[in-house]
């Protein structure tokens, strides 16, 4: 047995689900401390925060943590309700496009992604900005 295929049956035996943008040979951590709470999503709510009180770095670093956390999981939905949840105006301008980097490769599986692509588009715009030369490649 190769080892792609035994780590395949791992993963099944695990009950975890790999998350397709990271390839089939990456083991999924569970993760559950970003799970749907009261009102917006628990990991929006978190973002949004470090996003007000932290340097940009670390902020983008918590973004990454939680939201990566949730795609390896193949918890979408929650991924999918904070993109429809969340708002420019709370955000630090490269957290909207580290928001677009992290969830680029799950885009087919996140409904609500074009609409906040679009959005960061015209805020960028408003703001004097050529979106394609902050979002190449992300759109």
């Amino acid at each position: 047995m190769s080892t792609l295929a035994a780590t395949q049956s791992d993963l099944v035996r695990s009950n975890a689900a790999p998350y397709a943008g990271y390839g089939a040979a990456t083991t999924v951590r569970k993760f559950s401390g970003y799970e749907f709470g009261p009102g917006e999503a628990a990991w929006v709510r978190s973002v949004r925060q470090a996003s007000a009180r932290k340097s940009v770095p670390a902020a983008m670093a918590d973004l990454y943590d939680a939201v990566d956390d949730l795609l390896r999981a193949g918890n979408f939905a929650a991924v999918d309700r904070g993109l429809a949840e969340v708002s420019l105006a709370d955000l630090k301008p490269e957290l909207w496009v580290a928001l677009l980097t992290v969830t680029y490769a799950a885009k087919d599986r996140l409904r609500h992604r074009a609409a906040f692509a679009g959005e960061v588009q015209r805020a960028l715009q408003q703001m004097s900005i050529e979106p394609e030369s902050v979002l190449h490649g992300l759109l």
